[in-house]
């Protein structure tokens, strides 16, 4: 590439997302996300609070944070929750966490509930991070994810147009009861404009793109299945780690004096690849690998025909349901 980049990222629940968008639901239909507004002096309020059968109780609070015991009397059992709030909105941070409480002895001691529903995003300068986290009494429905994660980076470049950058990542894990995971789905994907009018190096429009999706557990792969690369095929069962990779990129050669792209000769590069990297005793021989690469076009603008498609929609918000192709940031 003709152009680099460092991306430093948060630690904690290892988190890249989008633009902070959210994608997860509070704990009932009354009580959400989102729900908090934090003013200017960093006192934390709950809109929720306000809505009729709502009641609420104020632990702690501190600047940019809360929390605050609801309960919400409109459903048939009523169910409490400590909501924790941290509100840092001048650097582009909230941080929600509810824990499920149980109140017995006619109202005069609570207990917690096993489990967490909890939700973290980040938006700043390009970068946006969403990690949703549901366990114990927050994760009810089969193959619902205890944990998905989302990071979106954009770099527009300099004020001309073809340096620009995008970048996605996506993550999402479904756990049994014991906490053990038995199945993900991750997706990373690239887009790179590789022109630098500065340094006269490349054409608008030359561009590289890149996408790795990876799928383990029946959740995600469904039974068995198989993808190929250069007449080799890899194979897979349900339980198995299968892996993609694909790389396009479309860069233009000009003569002198050519200024229209579409005049000019092209340099294509091509990559696809497919890998079992599960050591398993199903019958899959573990480490299966197939790839194929072409510098005439083959694959410049997707992985071909072969291309199997438990690789394309995992379900994270954002993730690409499609086959990968190359695109123009």
């Amino acid at each position: 590439m003709r152009k680099g980049l460092t991306i430093t990222s948060m630690a904690g629940a290892v988190a890249m997302a989008m633009s902070g968008a959210a994608f997860a639901a509070g704990p009932t239909t009354n009580i959400q996300f989102g729900n908090t507004t934090t003013d200017a002096s960093g006192n934390v309020s709950a809109s929720y609070c306000a809505t009729a059968n709502i009641s609420c109780q104020v632990v702690a609070t501190g600047t940019g944070f809360a929390q605050i015991q609801v309960t919400d009397n409109t459903l048939a059992t009523p169910e409490t929750y400590i909501h924790t709030v941290v509100d840092d909105s001048t650097q582009g941070f909230l941080d929600e966490t509810f824990v499920r409480v149980v109140i017995s002895n006619g109202g005069t001691s609570t207990t917690n509930e096993n489990g967490l529903l909890g939700q973290q995003t980040i938006t700043q300068d390009g970068f946006g991070s969403t990690t949703n986290v549901n366990t114990g009494w927050a994760n009810v429905a089969t193959n619902d994810p205890t944990i998905t994660i989302v990071q979106t980076l954009a770099d527009a470049g300099t004020a001309q147009t073809g340096d620009e950058f995008d970048g996605f990542f996506g993550y999402k894990a479904v756990s049994d009861a014991s906490g053990q995971r038995t199945a993900f789905a991750m997706d990373i994907s690239q887009n790179a404009g590789l022109y630098q009018a500065s340094t006269g190096n490349g054409v608008n429009g030359d561009v590289q793109s890149f996408a790795l999706r990876e799928r383990s557990g029946s959740a995600f792969n469904g039974t068995t299945g198989s993808a190929t690369a250069n007449d080799a095929a890899i194979n897979w069962t349900s339980t198995d780690d299968v892996k993609a990779i694909w790389l396009g990129q479309d860069v233009a050669l000009p003569e002198t004096n050519q200024t229209n792209r579409a005049d000019m000769a092209r340099s294509y590069f091509g990559f696809v690849s497919y890998e079992n990297v599960t050591a398993t005793a199903d019958g899959v021989d573990p480490g299966e690998y197939s790839s194929s690469s072409d510098i005439g076009g083959l694959f410049v603008d997707g992985p071909g025909a072969d291309w199997n498609a438990v690789f394309n929609n995992n379900g994270v918000p954002g993730s690409n349901p499609n086959t990968p192709t190359l695109a123009n940031p």
